[in-house]
């Protein structure tokens, strides 16, 4: 399994995040819209990948989905909330 990082997005736009129902991918970073804050692999629309994730899931959990070359990745969202 692979192991990757992405940077924690600000407070701010994660209470939106989570407020608005709105996820974030883990390979790709684009948003989708109607995704509940604990949803784990739903489709990308961007990257076609099942790897969006809830605000809640996201911010405290590792995100595990499988990549273009079906290989599995957790994604660890590092650090508190970033600055604005």
């Amino acid at each position: 399994m692979k192991h990757t990082t992405r940077p924690m997005v600000t407070e701010e736009l994660w209470l939106e995040h989570r407020e608005s129902y709105v996820g974030l991918c883990a390979d790709c970073g684009e948003e989708r819209e109607t995704c509940e804050p604990d949803a784990r692999e739903y489709p990308c629309e961007a990257c076609g990948l099942a790897a969006v994730f809830g605000a809640e899931a996201y911010a405290f959990e590792g995100c595990e989905y499988t990549d273009q070359a079906g290989e599995r990745v957790l994604v660890s969202w590092t650090g508190g909330f970033a600055d604005a």
